[in-house]
């Protein structure tokens, strides 16, 4: 390999949702934050609330012939008696070098009844 890097950046990094005691708290993390167009990067999108909320994680599009991002895994751990977090996975494959940004992702939530 020539050593060119593909670069994938987050809109937001990690940030964090308080509007009130019970908004969830949202956080994304890219594995590694940069690495070689021919190796995969693992993206999370976690959201702690608490255990009657549903969340749901969109599909995120890649651009065509440059990157490619699936949905793969999704887990739901237990924080505290009443904090789940739900983390959704991603696996970002890079097909040609540049440097992409991460579309920006809405993340939805409803309370159950």
């Amino acid at each position: 390999m020539n050593g060119r890097k593909t670069s994938l950046f987050l809109l937001a990094a990690v940030f964090a949702l308080t509007a009130g005691a019970g908004t969830p708290v949202l956080e994304t993390v890219l594995t590694p934050p940069e690495s070689p167009y021919h190796r995969t990067a693992l993206y999370a999108v976690s959201v702690e609330a608490s255990p009657e909320t549903q969340v749901d994680f969109p599909d995120i599009a890649g651009e065509e012939n440059q990157v490619e991002i699936r949905k793969t895994d999704r887990t739901s751990t237990p924080v505290s008696e009443d904090v789940l977090r739900h983390t959704q996975y991603y696996r970002v494959d890079p097909i040609a070098p540049g440097t992409y940004v991460l579309p920006p992702l809405t993340v939805s939530w409803s309370e159950s009844g």
